[in-house]
């Protein structure tokens, strides 16, 4: 049974700045912020709020590359019993205006750097309430709403109140907003650390982008919520620095993704780092870890556990983690404390162990539902159970293993990509009959977006860099696919879909053929 201290974010930061005000919440270069000093920033920022008419369960947009300025901003959005949506600070302006408009915010946080972003989009319309991290804009400027006396009066909400709303990959393409309430929020903290053993002598370093509910809740708000600090990494920062930081300010709780742990364990790190590093647990998510990355970090870092978990946006995201002294390599762990797993077939049937079927989760991490989608909901949430789309088996030792994914959506360093987003995209191009776009694996078997064409004229090619052009007009950097495939047909339904399996085994084929054509040549040019 999970008991909960508080029901709030806000409710756990008044606790421990009123119980340990000197002690350092968050470190940002050479910048300390003690918790005395995060509530009474976050006392400011809920008066701004406040004063800008913002009520209980009003939605707070914020568009912000990781600063330490995300955090006062988030307590401060629990305090005012608002709801927090971050956004993706790699979206285009017509993305960015598909969220503000779904959740329907008028009032938001964001960098200056993304100004030209912000004024192209429907935000200079609809939000008339927009504060800006930085120097260089004319409007309200953080560093002046900090200046401002504090008037903000407390919420009291409950533990099943709205506490944030995630934007993720929907089955049209259109980003949908899972719902998600101050119970969903604060379960992980509490069922995680139940592994993690967190205490307020530990460190966390957060370096990927807070609109990530993993870098959210998991790296940065899971220990300030138990009274223990975090490291805050500025973006763009070379690995070479983060890892200056993660020494210099003995960070315990390393939190990353596949591609970091590749390259941790291919850097030439410094003996002293090696010796008197503090690090005490390497915690792996976003998608699954190869089998020689794992390998490769248990080597070089013989005396530091690397677990690595399994979670979704959809639940808050964990929903299983191996225990630090049971891993098993290749599995994503056992369900976290108050959490249950099953799977079970296309008849909604539980499976035996090691037979492979869908995903299902229960617990206080399921999300309330998703934003203006109600039939949706209905499809994702059957009888308290979240429907996850992800294929996987459990072991005789209650160990699940993720094998595939039943929707179509691509993973990128952690960030979703829906393929019907870039296709309707590609296919007002110039030139492009129908386009299909699909993952390939790189040796890390981390997701490569191809972008399959048939053309109008099969006589005449595009112009690839001006489609290039063309596409990041509209979408995120990470969304544009990294190559361009020309096909003779791309094969369709009946009903004008489709049809990805098939394509999938003309691929194939195609390529199993060029192997066997060269090896032909090789064979006779030897």
């Amino acid at each position: 049974m999970i008991e909960y201290k508080f029901n709030t974010f806000y409710q756990a930061l008044k606790h421990y700045a009123y119980l340990q005000p000197n002690v350092t919440a968050i470190v940002i270069k050479d910048k300390k912020i003690s918790f005395s000093k995060l509530h009474d920033f976050t006392n400011r920022v809920a008066s701004f709020l406040q004063s800008r008419n913002v009520k209980p369960g009003d939605r707070v947009g914020i568009f912000l590359n990781n600063c330490w300025e995300y955090i006062p901003i988030v307590y401060a959005i629990s305090k005012v019993g608002a709801v927090a949506v971050p956004i993706n600070t790699h979206f285009k302006s017509q993305e960015l205006s598909s969220i503000i408009e779904d959740a329907n915010i008028d009032v938001f946080f964001a960098n200056d750097s993304l100004r030209d972003i912000v004024v192209k989009s429907i935000a200079i319309h609809k939000c008339p309430n927009v504060a800006w991290i930085g120097n260089d804009v004319v409007g309200t400027r953080f560093k002046n709403i900090l200046k401002a006396k504090d008037t903000s009066i407390e919420i009291e909400r409950s533990l099943d109140d709205v506490a944030s709303i995630f934007y993720t990959s929907g089955t049209t393409g259109d980003p949908k907003g899972a719902i998600l309430t101050n119970r969903n929020m604060l379960f992980n903290a509490i069922s995680a650390n139940k592994l993690f053993k967190t205490t307020k002598k530990d460190r966390s370093v957060v370096f990927l982008p807070l609109f990530h509910i993993y870098s959210y809740n998991v790296a940065a708000f899971l220990p300030l919520n138990l009274g223990a600090s975090i490291v805050m990494i500025p973006p763009n920062t070379p690995f070479s620095e983060i890892l200056k930081s993660v020494y210099k300010n003995k960070v315990t709780l390393f939190f990353g993704i596949p591609n970091v742990y590749d390259a941790m364990a291919k850097s030439k790190l410094s003996w002293r780092f090696m010796k008197f590093n503090k690090i005490r647990l390497f915690v792996s998510g976003a998608v699954a870890m190869p089998l020689s990355v794992h390998v490769a970090m248990q080597e070089k870092f013989k005396k530091i556990q690397l677990v690595e978990g399994y979670g979704l946006t959809e639940a808050s995201p964990i929903v299983t983690i191996n225990p630090p002294n049971g891993s098993k390599i290749s599995s994503v762990g056992k369900p976290i404390p108050g959490c249950e797993v099953k799977i079970v077939n296309e008849r909604c049937l539980d499976l035996s162990n090691k037979t492979i079927g869908e995903v299902i989760v229960k617990g206080d991490n399921v999300m309330k539902g998703y934003l203006n989608r109600e039939e949706e909901t209905k499809e994702a949430i059957v009888k308290g159970w979240l429907y996850t789309g992800d294929l996987g088996y459990i072991d005789e030792d209650g160990y699940l293993y993720i094998v595939d994914r039943k929707k179509d959506v691509i993973i990128v360093n952690g960030l979703n990509i829906y393929p019907t987003e870039i296709e309707q995209i590609v296919n007002q191009f110039d030139g492009v009959k129908r386009s299909a776009v699909i993952a390939k694996k790189d040796e890390l078997r981390n997701d490569i977006p191809i972008c399959y064409i048939e053309l109008e004229d099969s006589d005449k090619e595009l112009n690839i860099e001006k489609l290039v052009k063309y596409l990041k007009g509209f979408l995120a950097d990470y969304k544009i696919p990294s190559d361009f495939v020309y096909i003779e047909k791309i094969p369709v339904g009946p009903s004008g879909k489709i049809l990805k399996e098939k394509l999938k085994q003309i691929i194939i084929e195609k390529e199993h053929k060029e192997i066997i054509d060269e090896s032909k040549y090789l064979n006779s040019y030897y």
